[in-house]
């Protein structure tokens, strides 16, 4: 039975981890994707394969229940070391499951031309939100909140979505012309790139990361 406060509404409950891993992130989405309903939002900017890696089976999941998924990410999308793809995009979009998922039709995939500040997902029907502390690319997060039961709560942030996205379709093919596919070694390159530009690369744009690719692979 769901605890009310003086409005009437379910009260909120509001947890924080420090330091999450990439296993404990991934564990704790496993979850909530299992009994998720209605729609989900996720902004991610670069989509770490050590977390969705690990979470193919459960948007499937969701999927085969009508869960309707909308991810926005981007500019750049995390792949791991791949024998055959040194130094070249094509072949990336198929070593991180999201882009996957999006060709398969079993989510929504909305390219961001700039990178979004912070990662965040949105559980509407549940509802439970999610925010990650902002954090560059290559970095984890130094903390994670964690809101359960609080429509408020997440109503601004399904808005501030729904805004990001507005003038966009979701692409299901055609995936290098939206993102840029790096490794972490490359990510460590284009912050050491962008660091020598003055370019700050926590607002990266995919222009920009066109530049870093084309000087990187001279």
């Amino acid at each position: 039975m769901l605890e009310l406060g003086r409005s009437g509404l379910p009260r909120s409950k509001t947890y924080y981890v420090n330091e999450p891993s990439y296993d404990t992130d991934a564990a704790w989405l496993k979850k909530i994707l299992l009994n998720s309903s209605g729609d989900i939002y996720f902004s991610s900017g670069e989509v770490e394969y050590q977390v969705y890696s690990k979470l193919a089976e459960e948007f499937h999941g969701a999927w085969v229940n009508g869960v309707d998924v909308h991810f926005m990410a981007g500019p750049i999308i995390n792949v791991p070391e791949n024998y055959g793809t040194e130094k070249k995009q094509k072949g990336r979009e198929e070593l991180n499951p999201i882009t996957n998922l999006a060709k398969w039709g079993k989510i929504k995939l909305y390219p961001s031309e700039m990178r979004q500040l912070p990662d965040y997902r949105i559980f509407e029907d549940i509802p439970v939100m999610n925010v990650l502390e902002p954090h560059a690319p290559g970095d984890k997060p130094s903390g994670s909140l964690y809101v359960y039961t609080s429509w408020i709560d997440a109503a601004p942030w399904i808005r501030r979505f729904n805004e990001s996205t507005e003038y966009k379709k979701p692409v299901s093919k055609n995936f290098h012309e939206h993102f840029l596919f790096l490794t972490d070694k490359e990510v460590g390159e284009l912050r050491n790139w962008a660091s020598k530009k003055r370019i700050d690369v926590n607002k990266i744009d995919l222009e920009t990361c066109r530049e870093f690719w084309t000087d990187y692979t001279k």
